[in-house]
């Protein structure tokens, strides 16, 4: 036996029935971890970090989860689903780091401007990409 081989855990390659997945569920449930093991765990796990992705990494996860292949693409939340996700967000403070960054983010989209290159109006940038361009109603490629 090699002694430099890491050791192969039981488990590996194999997975568990759903019947012993619902006794290992119900053994747990209802049991409440002590504060000193929460404190034990919460120590074992300081300095523990993933490392950061890559250049590469992030492109070829943007590349796997663009267009159709995202899993919102054609998707819109419902009524309900939006009401939620606003009751969440209603009465979260922003930090003045937060609401810096946004009054930043405004000020820089609303003073960049650009001419549009089928009817020649001078615009902000983020209006360039959503009325100009491409999408300009001046625009005879797209026919409209």
């Amino acid at each position: 036996m090699n002694t430099h081989e890491p050791k192969r855990h039981s488990m590996t390659g194999r997975t568990h029935t759903d019947e012993s997945k619902e006794k290992m569920r119900l053994a747990k449930l209802g049991k409440r971890l002590s504060d000193d093991h929460k404190a034990k765990i919460s120590e074992s796990k300081t300095g523990v970090y993933r490392d950061t992705f890559s250049d590469e990494w992030i492109e070829n996860l943007s590349k796997a989860k663009s267009g159709d292949k995202n899993p919102m693409s054609g998707k819109h939340h419902s009524d309900e689903t939006k009401k939620k996700i606003s009751e969440q967000k209603i009465g979260k403070p922003r930090t003045p780091e937060t609401i810096a960054k946004i009054a930043e983010s405004k000020r820089i989209k609303s003073s960049e401007k650009m001419a549009c290159m089928h009817c020649g109006k001078s615009v902000a940038t983020n209006m360039m990409k959503r009325w100009h361009g491409d999408k300009c109603k001046m625009n005879l490629t797209t026919g409209k």
